[in-house]
């Protein structure tokens, strides 16, 4: 009789091990993938952040000219990545080019970052 009860304490001990460790298994595979995806997402921000800042630079200096020609050396579309410059034109005792630059995740189709250069011209390249 002595024995059996060692059994069922030993066996209710085992199982409520197993249940401990499932849970706590479950926890720590769910942190370890919302680390990973954090990861990833720094990743591409980080990228997106390198791209947009040699972009915002150009576009300091830009004076009207073909956006095509003027931004051929970047590359605006990957696999990963798409970026889109707009620029709109304030007339006065200068030129005012305000470009807006946004870089969006090619997968998903959200925005990334978002930054606008203003830069002064003094010709119109119209």
């Amino acid at each position: 009789m002595k024995n059996k009860k060692s059994i069922y304490g030993f066996l209710t001990e085992f199982v409520i091990m197993l249940f401990v460790f499932a849970l706590v298994s479950t926890v720590a595979v769910n942190l370890f993938s919302k680390g990973k995806m954090l990861s990833v997402e720094t990743i591409r921000t980080n990228e997106g952040l390198i791209v947009i800042e040699n972009i915002a630079e150009r576009m300091k200096t830009y004076n009207g000219e073909d956006l095509n020609n003027y931004l051929n050396d970047f590359s605006l579309v990957n696999d990963n990545y798409n970026v889109e410059v707009n620029v709109s034109v304030t007339k006065g005792n200068y030129i005012l080019y305000n470009s807006n630059i946004i870089y969006t995740d090619s997968i998903s189709r959200n925005v990334i970052l978002e930054i606008n250069v203003l830069s002064i011209g003094s010709e119109d390249y119209d």
